[in-house]
Parts: structure tokens; sequence; C-alpha cells
């Protein structure tokens, strides 16, 4: 049997998909299990450093879509794509892991929002 030839499109297409429910689903775990837990972990660094890479995930996501221009390859846009995937995956991240640590439910919340809204907002259909 002769293997298919897959189209790189569908593979980012679910490349992106898997990151996004991969997210939600980290993010679902999270909160159930682990908010509101007493934990007795000062908290107040932890969200600075949560709100931080939140931030610099918005900025650097914004700085790579800018570098997409009219030159750019179609494996440019790909790549720059997968890039922007995982700085918000990332930022979901450390906020899940902060809500994991303190217990507190906005770090968990409020990344994940941001990370869901950089992978919507960036979505393959968007990115060329």
């Amino acid at each position: 049997m002769r293997p298919q030839k897959v189209n790189a499109d569908s593979i980012l297409k679910l490349i992106h998909l898997t990151m996004l429910s991969g997210t939600l689903a980290f993010f679902a775990v999270v909160y159930f299990l682990f908010v509101g837990r007493e934990t007795g972990t000062e908290s107040e660094v932890l969200r600075w450093v949560w709100f931080g890479v939140a931030v610099a995930a918005v900025f650097g996501a914004g700085f790579l879509r800018g570098r997409i221009g009219g030159q750019s390859t179609e494996e440019e846009v790909r790549t720059t794509g997968i890039l922007i995937w995982a700085l918000a995956e990332g930022a979901a991240l450390i906020g899940l892991v902060s809500t994991i640590v303190t217990g507190e439910p906005m770090p968990a919340l409020g990344a994940t929002l941001i990370g869901v809204f950089l992978m919507v907002h960036h979505r393959p259909s968007q990115l060329g």
C-alpha cells in the first residue's frame, strides 16, 4: 500500500488544534483539581511572573506576526505560526503552574484566556 501524500496545511491545522485542545484540557484539570486548595505559598511573585510572561507572549506574537510579509515563503509563515502558538501555550502553562503552586484561580484563568486568544487570533487561516 502506497502512503498518502499529506498536505502541509492540514498538518499545520492539526498542530494548531492539538496545541489549543491540550491547553484547554490542562486548564480543566488544573481548575478542578487545584483551585481553592490551601498551599501556604506566597503568590505575589508568581502573579507578576505569569503576568509578565503573558504580556511578553502578546508582544512576541505581534512581533513575529509583523515579520510575515509579502516576501515570506510558505515555510516561513508556517514556522512563524508554530512559534506564535508555542508562545501562547507557554504563557498558559506558566499561569496554570502558578495556580497549581498557589491554589489561586486567577493565574490559570487569565493566562489560559490570553493563550487561547492568541491561538484563535493567529489560527492557520489567518497567517498567510
